[in-house]
């Protein structure tokens, strides 16, 4: 478990999380500001997805996808490692998303400052990136904040729905 601030917390997800996980994401601009979510996201999609996730528990791997959780213990977002290095890396590729009606409010601002800390001192990772859309200038802001940098503009980088994105990439290196 990772304390977020008095009220918010990161710990792992459950099975038992699929309602409140479809509730949270089935929204359309946390489909289009990420990569892989589908809209509409359904409690099929959601059970699948916690289905991968115990896999990766079982299976003695680091811990990938980290729910943040209400002080009810219900789930408001997911921050995640992608290990897209592989395991042993330096670095990694972090993503994140959390549901609307916490946007806006410092909170995603607060998870990544501390999902960044412990990376850097309980993985010993020395650089952490983050790819966005070019047009998510709310993840653009809250990694600026946490003092990420804007290192370039990715040119079609990604294909979604049958259109190619921009990307920018964000980086930060350990002190």
């Amino acid at each position: 478990m990772i304390t977020i601030n008095d009220q918010y917390y990161l710990d792992g997800f459950m099975l038992t999380d699929g309602a409140r996980l479809t509730e949270t994401i089935n929204d359309i601009e946390i489909a289009r500001n990420t990569l892989t979510i589908p809209y509409p996201y359904k409690l099929e999609d959601a059970k699948w997805w916690l289905q991968q996730s115990e896999l990766h528990i079982n299976s003695n791997q680091p811990q990938r996808h980290w729910a943040i959780r209400n002080p009810k213990g219900l789930v408001c977002g997911s921050i995640s490692r992608h290990f897209k290095y592989g395991f042993n890396s330096h670095k990694d590729e972090i993503g994140y998303w959390l549901m609307r009606p916490l946007w806006g409010k410092g909170l995603m601002t607060g998870v990544v400052n501390k999902f960044v800390q412990h990376c850097f001192k309980n993985e010993h990772l020395v650089r952490l990136e983050a790819p966005i859309f070019e047009f998510n200038q709310g993840s653009a802001r809250v990694l600026e904040k946490n003092g990420f940098e804007l290192e370039g503009r990715l040119r079609k980088a990604h294909l979604k729905n049958g259109q190619y994105y921009d990307s920018l990439l964000y980086a930060k290196l350990s002190d």
